[in-house]
């Protein structure tokens, strides 16, 4: 997912070929310093513009109409709950929707990565887990090879497998 901010500060001339260039997957193909084509950068990626400003209206703006396809890639949403507070339904005890958006962005600064590094050590902890198994198991599987078959090498040739 990639969250497009301030559309307009793109060069208007270029955004359209920008909206088809993300959304086709597919970089352009440039030479490498000997002269043979390099391989093109591949992605499958989910775009979306946050800014105020459309993607017909900056093309607009330079005399240029934007395509049906450029429109589809990047489409063109109304950030509006129909509450007369943008996109906010409720202030959740808020006296403004500036104020709620604020706040929303202050919490989101100081818990950014909590949930990140809370997965991390349950992941930690799981991986850590699963090891100790394969290992008691492991050595079962060994302690059973190990037993007297008139060689010396069985336990040791029970741990290469």
């Amino acid at each position: 997912m990639l969250i497009l901010d301030e559309l307009s500060q793109i060069d208007p001339r270029e955004a359209g070929d920008a909206a088809y260039l993300l959304a086709n997957g597919q970089g352009k193909v440039r030479a490498t310093r000997t002269g043979t084509a390099r391989q093109a950068a591949h992605w499958r990626l989910l775009f979306l513009s946050a800014g105020e400003e459309s993607l017909s209206t900056l093309m607009l703006g330079v005399g240029k109409k934007a395509n049906a396809g450029q429109e589809i890639r990047l489409a063109d949403f109304e950030a509006d709950a129909g509450a007369g507070m943008g996109a906010f339904e409720t202030l959740h005890g808020h006296a403004t929707s500036g104020e709620l958006s604020v706040a929303i962005k202050a919490a989101a600064a100081r818990y950014y990565g909590t949930v990140g590094i809370a997965w991390q050590g349950l992941a930690g902890r799981r991986i850590v887990a699963g090891c100790q198994s394969l290992f008691q198991l492991l050595a079962g599987i060994v302690r059973r090879r190990q037993q007297p078959r008139g060689t010396r090498h069985a336990g040791p040739g029970a741990c290469v497998f």
